[in-house]
């Protein structure tokens, strides 16, 4: 099944004019109806599509619909990319402390741990702990971003009705 991104989102269209549209989603949002909408510019504007464990941005991009008036929305998203980045230097910066805290703890409690580790000894924790690391730091990594490009893009959805009923919107 491929995953879903913002070109499922169907483009809506309404009456009004794109600077009328953009000022009624404004008012919708002032009244706690649309979460995260900031004005990008006269035709753009942003609103939130929250996902589990990372947030999108769900954009508009207001044009007019034609000669005869009203507007059409189109949609895409983006990521925003403080907390990924965060997540994603976490994940790597915690895989080498648990290195020499995994030797100091097996080396207190089994005492013969110490005797295979040691200067004469054949094995070092790196040589079974980074393998037993490192290969889930991409696995965490992709299983993040699938999961949050999944539920924001539902909730982008969410929002695009809910935009299309304040907007008395079609499709199209």
């Amino acid at each position: 099944m491929p995953e879903p991104d913002a070109d499922t989102l169907s483009p809506i269209t309404c009456a009004m004019a794109p600077g009328d549209a953009i000022a009624a989603l404004e008012r919708m949002s002032k009244r706690g109806k649309l979460a995260g909408f900031r004005r990008i510019d006269d035709r753009t504007f942003a609103a939130a599509a929250h996902g589990t464990p990372f947030d999108r941005e769900l954009v508009g991009a207001v044009e007019p619909a034609g000669p005869e008036g009203g507007s059409r929305i189109a949609w895409s998203m983006r990521w925003k990319r403080t907390v990924p980045t965060v997540f994603a230097a976490s994940l790597v910066i915690s895989v080498w402390p648990g290195l020499p805290l995994t030797d100091s703890i097996l080396s207190t409690y089994w005492g013969w741990y110490s005797g295979v580790t040691s200067a004469g000894g054949w094995l070092r924790t790196w040589m079974w702990y980074l393998p037993l690391t490192v290969p889930f730091v991409p696995i965490a990594w992709f299983g993040a971003l699938k999961k949050s490009r999944r539920s924001s893009v539902e909730h982008a959805r969410e929002t695009v009705e809910k935009i299309g009923a304040a907007l008395d919107a079609g499709s199209g």
